[in-house]
């Protein structure tokens, strides 16, 4: 089962199915906030190469361009919630915290998945449900801020941590593999596995999602998609224009409607 929900700031997708092999349902790079909340079930996230548990009635949130992979335990009924927003959507009172105050994810015990899963089964847009779906996500972003410290992030992989931080310093750059092992202090074979163990993807592909995203994201903002390519350091737009319709199902100059 598959519905969907949409206010005037978040857009709410429920999902229910029975899992009998490991599925890996997300391997990608948002230009928005992502907010999941598992309902049944039992998943793994890993947020930039840190890996967070989650169960029933435990959310994940995962700020914008930070490169994700969640996948379900096999043999068992799965139901989630996944919300997408902009900064916008914050309160103004709690926007510097969530914008600025975590840079992989924060993982919460949350109350509100009761409420949200009615108001995602109805199937269809219902504006008396609006109200009840934006205070539910407000006071899912107070439990964040209040679990964002608690999170472990524990920094078990000093290469992976220093090769990520060169690419987010350096993603308005062509940046090259051995730039980044140059900075990790390593081999480019060293840097290649870790990507793949811990991450799911090469290097290559982590900075491709990671720049699309960006460009997602400046183009929605008003960013002509050529300027937008050029920024994050695409010289050829053709080159460009074909990632971004491989990656995005459509065309650079329909991503400023969303």
């Amino acid at each position: 089962m598959n519905l969907k929900f949409r206010t005037e700031n978040y857009s709410f997708e429920y999902t229910e199915n029975n899992i009998k092999d490991t599925v890996v349902s997300e391997r990608h790079c948002h230009s928005r906030f992502e907010l999941i909340f598992v309902l049944s079930g039992n998943v793994k996230a890993v947020v930039e190469g840190t890996p967070y548990f989650l169960s029933s009635d435990h959310a994940i949130m995962i700020p914008p361009l930070s490169y994700h992979t969640v996948t379900s335990k096999k043999n068992g009924f799965y139901e989630r919630i996944i919300v997408l927003f902009d900064k916008k959507a914050i309160p103004k009172i709690l926007r510097s915290e969530l914008v600025n105050g975590f840079s992989r994810g924060v993982v919460f015990s949350s109350k509100q998945t009761e409420d949200l899963k009615r108001i995602c089964k109805t199937g269809k847009f219902d504006p008396f449900y609006e109200p009840l779906a934006e205070s539910a996500m407000i006071r899912a972003m107070y439990e964040t801020i209040r679990s964002k410290d608690e999170t472990a992030t524990d920094n078990t992989c000093r290469i992976l941590n220093r090769s990520i931080s060169y690419i987010n310093d350096h993603i308005y750059e062509k940046i090259r593999l051995k730039d980044i092992t140059a900075h990790a202090m390593c081999s480019q074979s060293t840097v290649s596995h870790l990507f793949a163990e811990q991450i799911g993807t090469s290097p290559k592909q982590y900075i491709i999602q990671k720049k699309l995203a960006l460009a997602k994201q400046l183009i929605r903002d008003g960013t002509p998609p050529t300027a937008a390519a050029l920024k994050i350091g695409y010289d050829n737009y053709s080159d460009f224009y074909r990632l971004y319709m491989k990656y995005n199902q459509k065309t650079p100059s329909d991503g400023k409607n969303g």
